[in-house]
C-alpha cells in the first residue's frame, strides 16, 4: 500500500509542480516562497519521499537490508574499515569508508539508510532532471520499476549513481573530476567497471552513423558473454567466484514480462527512427543503445545473477528513452495526452506487480 501511495503522490505532484521552484529570499523572516528559480519542488518531494522510506524501512525488506544493518552494528560497535573488511570479505573499500563517516556523523540506523538512498536518489534524479523530455514521466518510470529495488544491491546503484555523475561532468567537459569520481564509484562497487561501455558511447561525437554497427556489436558480445569461459573470467576478476555456475536469479526479469516490455521500447525506439520527421538527437541513440545492452542482460539473466546486476545500470535510460519516444512519435498528435495517461496506468499496474516482492515494513528500532 505504502508503494501505491508513494507512485500516487509522485504522479500528482509531478503533474501539478514540475514546474514549480523553492527558494529562501535574503530577507529578514527568511520565508519560502514560489518563484520561477531555486530548487524544483517536484525533484525535493520525489527525493526526500524516496530517501524517507528506504530510511525507515524494516530489517526483512528486501534482502540485504540485514546486511547493511550487520555493517552498520560493526561500526556502531566502532570497528575499523580494515575490521569490517575481515568480516565482510566481498564489500568494497570505498562503501566501508562511507560507512564509517556516516555512523561517525550520526549512531542512528534510520539516518544511516536515509543517507545510502539519498546518495542513490540524488544522483538518479540529478541526470533525469537535466536529460529526460519529461522528468515527471521518467520519475515515474523509476518508481515503478526500480525503486523497490534499491533496497537491495545498495552499494550497486550507489555507484551506478556516481557513473551517471561522471555523465554529467563529461558533458560540463570537467574531465580530470570525473576521472576520479568513477575511480570513487570502482571503490564503492566494482561493477562500475561494467559501466565502462556507457562512458565510452556518451563520448563518441557522431553517434548515429556508428548506430546499427553499435547495435550488432552489442548482440554479438552479449553472445560471446554466453560463453562459460568468457563468464567465468569475467567473475573472477569482478570478485564474484560466489557466483560460479549459479542459477541465483530463478524469478529473474527474464522469466517475467519486463524483459518483453523492454524489448517492446526498443520496437519502438526502431520505430521512432524510421517515422521521425525531424532529425534525431544523439541523446537518444545513446538511451537507445543502452537500453538495448540492458534488455540482452535481461533476457539472460536467469542464467547468472551477474546478468542482472549488470543490466542494473544499462536499464536505468529506459526511463529516458520512453518519454523521449512518446515525445517524437505523439509531438504534435493531439493523442499525446491519452497515451501518456495509458503509460501511466501501465507504470502504476507495474507498480503494484513489482511492490509485492518488498513488502514494506517500518523500522521500530
Amino acid at each position: 500500500m505504502i508503494y501505491i501511495l508513494l507512485f500516487i503522490v509522485i504522479a500528482v505532484v509531478g503533474k501539478t509542480g514540475s514546474n514549480t521552484q523553492l527558494v529562501m529570499r535574503n530577507t529578514t523572516n527568511k520565508r519560502w516562497n514560489i518563484t520561477r528559480h531555486g530548487w524544483n519542488l517536484f525533484f525535493l518531494v520525489s527525493l526526500l519521499s524516496f530517501s524517507i522510506l528506504a530510511g525507515f524501512r524494516g530489517e526483512n525488506v528486501g534482502v540485504d537490508t540485514r546486511s547493511y544493518t550487520y555493517l552498520y552494528n560493526l561500526f556502531l560497535d566502532g570497528a575499523s574499515v580494515q575490521q569490517a573488511r575481515n568480516a565482510a570479505m566481498t564489500i568494497e573499500y570505498g562503501y566501508l569508508a562511507l560507512c564509517k563517516v556516516l555512523v561517525f556523523i550520526c549512531r542512528n540506523r534510520v539516518f544511516f539508510f536515509f543517507c545510502n538512498g539519498l546518495i542513490i536518489y540524488v544522483c538518479y534524479l540529478a541526470y533525469q532532471k537535466k536529460y529526460s523530455s519529461n522528468f515527471p514521466l521518467s520519475v515515474l518510470m523509476f518508481t515503478a520499476l526500480y525503486y523497490t529495488s534499491t533496497f537491495n544491491i545498495v552499494r550497486q546503484h550507489i555507484a551506478i549513481g556516481c557513473v551517471l555523475m561522471v555523465l554529467i561532468l563529461i558533458d560540463k567537459r570537467k574531465y580530470l573530476v570525473s576521472i576520479l569520481l568513477f575511480i570513487v564509484s570502482i571503490l564503492i562497487h566494482q561493477s562500475s567497471l561494467m559501466l565502462l561501455p556507457v562512458i565510452i558511447l556518451f563520448l563518441i561525437p557522431n553517434l548515429k552513423k556508428a548506430f546499427f554497427a553499435i547495435e550488432v556489436l552489442v548482440v554479438a558480445s552479449l553472445m560471446l558473454l554466453q560463453v562459460p569461459y568468457i563468464m567465468s573470467n569475467i567473475l573472477r576478476l569482478l570478485n564474484y567466484r560466489r557466483l560460479l555456475n549459479g542459477v541465483h536469479f530463478t524469478v529473474s526479469d527474464s522469466r517475467g514480462l519486463m524483459a518483453y516490455i523492454y524489448l517492446l521500447i526498443i520496437a519502438l525506439g526502431f520505430l521512432t527512427l524510421y517515422r521521425a520527421k525531424d532529425p534525431i538527437d544523439e541523446k537518444f541513440y545513446f538511451y537507445l543503445i543502452c537500453t538495448s545492452i540492458g534488455t540482452g542482460f535481461a533476457f539472460m539473466a536467469n542464467k547468472n545473477e551477474m546478468f542482472s546486476r549488470a543490466g542494473a545500470g544499462y536499464l536505468f535510460f529506459s526511463t529516458l528513452l520512453l518519454p523521449n519516444i512518446i515525445d517524437k512519435l505523439f509531438e504534435k498528435n493531439k493523442n499525446r495526452t491519452i497515451v501518456e495517461g495509458v503509460t501511466i496506468l501501465l507504470l502504476f499496474i507495474a507498480m503494484v506487480v513489482s511492490s509485492r516482492g518488498y513488502k514494506y515494513s517500518l523500522y521500530t528500532g
